[in-house]
């Protein structure tokens, strides 16, 4: 199984995606797969959220992108006038 790590809950919001039929199909699939591995009952919406985590934390391209954002949001204290 792909997903690690199946955290405590926490405090979500909610969102709403569109999708193709045959991608639910698989996603419902996929819910009862995940379920059975981990012995945890587990929504749609909860299985969902770990997949797009998962996806996000795996994906270096993103992690640069947050990285660099970060910097460019917070210049270094060298530079003068910070303190």
């Amino acid at each position: 199984m792909k997903l690690r790590n199946i955290p405590v809950k926490e405090k979500a919001v909610q969102v709403m995606i569109s999708m193709r039929q045959s991608v639910a199909s698989d996603f419902d699939r996929y819910v009862k797969y995940v379920t059975a591995q981990t012995g945890q009952r587990l929504s749609r919406g909860e299985v969902a959220t770990l997949v797009i985590e998962q996806f996000m934390a795996d994906d270096r391209d993103f992690k640069r992108f947050v990285r660099d954002k970060k910097s460019a949001n917070n210049p270094s204290s060298d530079e003068p006038g910070s303190s």
